[in-house]
């Protein structure tokens, strides 16, 4: 069976695969690093080299390397909407919709415990929604070349497993209010969506991704 274009179960392992995992592995070096080295009296210099090198190891390199391989199909990277006129008319914008606004009570139950004005809410809303390149590195791409290599039911596990590996360092594996366990689970919910909305990144982005990260971000104390 398929969800869209996407084999339910497949097992193709191919260069892509092994590229998309040794980025992983670098990936969780540099974000564990960067987490531990990053200090809040940091210069706008060094935020703004650590930002530059994370779009390029998250976006710009898989970007270049999948659309490569592809032949430039902006599909392999979760962005065949933007090939579409009124993207906001699509199904799986409408359904970021309203998933976005089930998970608004949660973000306002968030923002009442920790008694939180409405200018912090701005700045948790307004980072969470600027940090494409999560969405993208998970979902766009790892998710992706799994689905290509494992199939789609597959890759809905492995992405979330993904998620959670390169957090280490920056929650508990597993215990606290927020864990690695609990985002890899966390994610597994968003690799389904993204599933069910064709493969899209318009599934997931700017609103549904800002709104429930934001309750992330918050409960990780940030």
């Amino acid at each position: 069976g398929r969800i869209f274009t996407m084999a339910y179960f497949a097992f193709d392992i191919t260069e892509e695969l092994g590229v998309a995992v040794a980025s992983l592995l670098v990936y969780t070096v540099f974000y564990f690093v960067t987490t531990k080295s990053f200090k809040k009296d940091a210069t706008l210099a060094s935020t703004v080299a650590v930002e530059v090198a994370r779009v390029c190891l998250a976006i710009v390199g898989p970007a270049w390397y999948v659309l490569a391989r592809h032949d430039g199909d902006v599909a392999a990277i979760g962005l065949h909407a933007a090939r579409e006129n009124y993207f906001f008319c699509r199904k799986e914008f409408v359904l970021q919709l309203l998933l976005a606004a089930f998970c608004w009570k949660g973000l306002e139950a968030e923002v009442k415990k920790r008694r939180l004005d409405s200018r912090s809410l701005s700045y948790h809303l307004t980072f969470n929604t600027l940090v494409l390149w999560e969405p993208f590195y998970c979902h766009a791409f790892l998710q992706l070349v799994f689905a290509r290599a494992f199939g789609s039911v597959a890759a809905v596990v492995l992405a979330g497993v993904a998620h959670g590996c390169y957090h280490v360092g920056t929650y508990p594996i597993v215990g606290g209010e927020l864990s690695c366990a609990g985002l890899a689970a966390f994610s597994v919910g968003f690799a389904s969506i993204f599933a069910l909305g064709g493969h899209s990144l318009l599934a997931l982005c700017p609103f549904l991704w800002g709104v429930s990260c934001s309750i992330g971000t918050l409960q990780g104390g940030f």
